[in-house]
């Protein structure tokens, strides 16, 4: 009874997971799965959930697509991590979280519609603070990173992830 409780005083009780969904897909485009070591072909409307990899071959791109309008884009020979993807059932916020490791995307962030709601994105060697977005950001193999954009943007250099605040 006492850990019913606690469980029900938690934020993670609170904490409902959410899906993105693979909406375009060209080439040779890989997913995988959450708890799985194996690469499985992409599907178009593939449901993608937080744990999962997305990887792209040479000549290939994806579209994932949010539930809160949000896309990103994954360009060739790249590799996203799907760290998070939630939303507190109480005030509506939701949070999402992508690793870029070795990956070239380009994302379009909209503004929220619940206050306190974020978009991360980590990479290497860079923070940032958005409101909206259209970015594009590219990460090689030596860790160094490019990025455009056009949005409120505050970006820093030398801090191990960037941050997009919505």
């Amino acid at each position: 009874l006492d850990k019913a409780i606690q469980r029900l005083r938690s934020d993670d009780f609170f904490r409902r997971e959410r899906l993105a969904s693979m909406s375009y897909i060209r080439g040779t485009v890989e997913v995988n799965l959450a708890g799985s070591l194996e690469w499985i072909p992409a599907r178009r409307g593939m449901k993608l959930k937080r744990g999962d990899k997305v990887r792209t071959r040479t000549g290939s791109m994806c579209v994932v697509q949010f539930d809160d309008g949000s896309q990103l884009t994954i360009k060739s020979d790249s590799l996203v991590h799907i760290d998070e993807l939630s939303e507190d059932v109480r005030t509506r916020t939701k949070s999402s979280a992508i690793k870029l490791l070795v990956s070239d995307v380009e994302a379009s962030i909209l503004r929220p519609t619940a206050k306190g709601s974020r978009f991360t994105i980590e990479t290497p060697g860079s923070v940032a603070h958005v409101r909206k977005a259209r970015m594009s950001v590219r990460v090689n193999e030596n860790k160094e990173r490019s990025e455009e954009h056009t949005s409120e943007l505050q970006s820093h250099s030398f801090i191990s992830y960037a941050v997009f605040c919505l």
